[in-house]
């Protein structure tokens, strides 16, 4: 402080009435007076520095022997004043209220926070079962090749498919009733509705039944004109399947190519072909291995591997 009032208290140490001015006191350092003015001036700087470098201005400024102890806590309290502001601008939260150990673990209830409650956002059991399942985009034709043409219209209806045009064709091997051929082929996705159309066998194939005609009355003897004589047709043997060396089945299956590859073979394949106890888990066609028994694994690169290697595929004629 450069000036300070006269008032009924005694003036701090150092400072003397002004002989300028004997209304104001002026500060004797014991070898000078110090001039008027000068000591707010380097109070305002020091409070500068102070807020600048604090608390090394404080350090510094308390080791200032010019300034009486009352000077520097006013300086010291103004200084903090002033830090503490400049920290509340910056961080008014810090200065708005202190948590206490009760409402520091508190935590805002939802219905505080406007979050809806899981009742009013989960949806009903009954709005959730009301609404109506997708139906299905494709379906998977079954195998109905090797059996009976009754079963076929319910397979059929479970898989999402109708029966379509059912052709009879005689077989002398194929049973009456069996299906020989289907189209869609087993295993093919469709659109649900198809009609898959059926080849069944009508057995073997009614054998001309001979006609014999009465002999004509002869001629008489100017005439010399022989009677024809009428002979009757053998019964035509029917023509046994060529398997090209595969068993014997009503199912159409050969070993001579021109036919279809079999990627889903029917039911009963292992009860006329020697099947391999993995036949079911292959995941290629039919074929048969060198050491004659049949195999699901054609067209993979591990086919017939523990049965001496692929010998030819079975076809469906």
């Amino acid at each position: 402080m450069s000036s300070q009032g006269d008032g009924g208290e005694s003036p701090p140490a150092g400072w003397y009435p002004d002989p300028e001015n004997r209304g104001r006191s002026r500060y004797w350092d014991g070898s000078a007076w110090a001039p008027p003015g000068s000591a707010w001036r380097g109070v305002t700087a020091v409070v500068v520095w102070l807020v600048l470098l604090f608390p090394v201005g404080l350090v510094l400024m308390w080791q200032r022997r010019s300034w009486t102890t009352p000077v520097r806590w006013v300086v010291t309290a103004l200084v903090a004043v002033l830090v503490i502001a400049g920290v509340g601008v910056s961080h008014p939260w810090t200065l708005l209220s202190t948590p206490s150990s009760a409402s520091a673990g508190a935590t805002p209830s939802a219905s505080a926070l406007g979050a809806p409650s899981p009742s009013a956002s989960a949806p009903s059991s009954a709005v959730a079962a009301s609404s109506p399942s997708p139906s299905p985009t494709t379906a998977t034709v079954p195998a109905l090749v090797g059996s009976l043409q009754a079963t076929a219209p319910p397979a059929l209806a479970a898989a999402g498919l109708q029966l379509g045009t059912v052709t009879l064709v005689p077989s002398s091997v194929i049973p009456v009733g069996m299906v020989m051929s289907q189209d869609p082929p087993a295993g093919s996705t469709v659109a649900p509705g198809t009609a898959v159309s059926l080849t069944v066998s009508s057995g073997p194939s009614a054998s001309p039944t001979a006609v014999a005609t009465a002999p004509t009355t002869p001629t008489p003897p100017a005439t010399s004109t022989p009677t024809p004589t009428h002979t009757t047709k053998p019964t035509p043997t029917p023509k046994p399947t060529d398997w090209c060396g595969g068993p014997p089945n009503p199912l159409g299956y050969t070993l001579c190519p021109g036919g279809a590859l079999i990627y889903a073979p029917a039911p009963s394949t292992c009860s006329y072909f020697d099947c391999i106890a993995t036949f079911g888990n292959g995941k290629g066609y039919m074929v048969e291995c060198q050491d004659g028994r049949y195999s699901m694994t054609g067209g993979r690169p591990s086919s017939c591997s523990h049965h001496q290697g692929e010998a030819r595929p079975v076809y469906q004629h």
